[in-house]
């Protein structure tokens, strides 16, 4: 998490106005602003994040929960998430062509290194079931994403973004790994011993694309558990994206 230095630098660098600084700050500082409940079909929960030191609530196992794994806990320029952050005001034509105005709370308020946005994720088949209810709401703007025009216009008022997250952003296999390297990123502080460090990264520089199966074949004492705290410490690098690890 940012410290308040860190924090009031990141505003400077963004040009944010005081009216903004005070909605990013309430949202840091206050607690979520509802407990989440799972439907038939979803399975709620918390996550234990290290990246905020506290639990964040998921509505979904299926994907909301990977949302938070795959891009929100693990990717470098989210700097910090709250869950079920403070309502905002959505205004928009119902299909009927009448006004509708009500509050509604997004899933996560995400800060990044170059900006900041509320969060909504629902899956694809429910974002075209309520782009035929609510046209107002939700448009797909081409064949994988989707905005929410109402809450674009409600963060624009303040420098800020709206984004529509689905599962259809979600790579499997990144999150597989994800999943897999999980224990690793929680028990951080148990380090490789210093000398099998050594050996495997020297064995990786002078064999650059090594796999995983080579590596562990080319010296006895090199364990997985050696390699997958590696990775999750960011001291070697492997393309999570490819294959399961």
């Amino acid at each position: 998490m940012l410290s308040t230095s860190e924090f009031e630098a990141w505003c400077l660098q963004l040009n944010l106005n005081k009216d903004t600084q005070q909605i990013i700050s309430h949202i840091r500082s206050s607690q979520p602003s509802r407990s989440v409940q799972g439907a038939r079909s979803n399975v709620c929960g918390t996550y234990p994040s290290q990246k905020m030191g506290v639990t964040i609530q998921f509505e979904s196992h299926r994907g909301e929960l990977g949302h938070i794994i795959d891009f929100l806990e693990h990717g470098r320029e989210v700097l910090e998430y709250y869950d079920q952050p403070t309502p905002i005001e959505l205004i928009y034509k119902s299909k009927n062509g009448n006004n509708v105005r009500c509050n509604h709370t997004p899933d996560f308020f995400v800060i990044t290194t170059n900006g900041a946005f509320w969060s909504e994720f629902k899956t694809k088949e429910e974002l075209i079931k309520q782009s035929q209810k609510k046209p107002g709401r939700y448009i797909q703007s081409d064949s994988a994403h989707w905005r929410c025009p109402p809450g674009e216009n409600y963060a624009q008022r303040y420098g800020l973004g709206y984004h529509v997250c689905s599962d259809a952003d979600i790579n499997p296999i990144r999150l597989r790994n994800w999943i897999w390297l999980e224990p690793y990123f929680q028990t951080k502080n148990l380090l490789v011993n210093s000398q099998n460090k050594s050996l495997i990264i020297q064995i990786i520089k002078a064999n650059p694309g090594i796999t995983v199966a080579e590596l562990l074949n080319l010296n006895s004492d090199i364990k997985p558990d050696d390699i997958n705290s590696l990775i999750a410490i960011s001291e070697i690098y492997v393309n999570l994206d490819v294959a399961p690890l």
